[in-house]
């Protein structure tokens, strides 16, 4: 491993480079852009886009939840509520309430079955999105640290430690 504050073996000027004994806020208030906030912020960001793409998938498994129980609450509400139960004191014929509560009963079933669905194309969408996530995170670190390699050599040329 190369430090790069050390003295050079020849004896030539110590390069101060800085990026590792920067805090976050003197690079962030640094308006000649030579020091570079990113890599202090990759983890953060990284943690935050997981949360963020986590909660993003389980909202239409929340969302489904919440439709079986407003198809509940309007099973409940639309029952017709009655000492003789379902059906009419007057006929022997059942209410509309039944024929309402074997459509609600589908309705129910086929939000559950979306409910389902969701957590599994939802948990897929979130894996791709982590994965691509990681990947633009690592790229631009890629190109921070080439920045700051290229600061270094930029340095040394200039004490004359080096030659391009």
């Amino acid at each position: 491993m190369t430090y790069h504050n050390t003295p050079h073996r020849d004896g030539g000027p110590n390069i101060q480079m800085g990026s590792k004994q920067d805090t976050f806020f003197s690079a962030l208030f640094n308006f000649g852009f030579t020091k570079y906030v990113t890599p202090s912020l990759v983890r953060v960001l990284y943690i935050l886009g997981i949360v963020v793409i986590v909660l993003w998938a389980l909202m239409p498994f929340f969302g489904a939840l919440l439709g079986i129980s407003l198809l509940d609450s309007l099973q409940d509400e639309l029952r017709p509520s009655s000492a003789y139960g379902d059906y009419s004191p007057y006929t022997n014929y059942p209410t509309y309430g039944s024929e309402l509560d074997s459509q609600i009963d589908k309705s129910q079933g086929a939000v559950a079955g979306y409910a389902a669905m969701s957590l599994v194309t939802g948990a897929i969408g979130a894996l791709i999105q982590i994965g691509l996530l990681r990947i633009s995170l690592e790229v631009l670190m890629a190109l921070m640290r080439t920045a700051e390699a290229w600061q270094r050599i930029k340095q040394r040329h200039e004490a004359g430690i080096a030659t391009l």
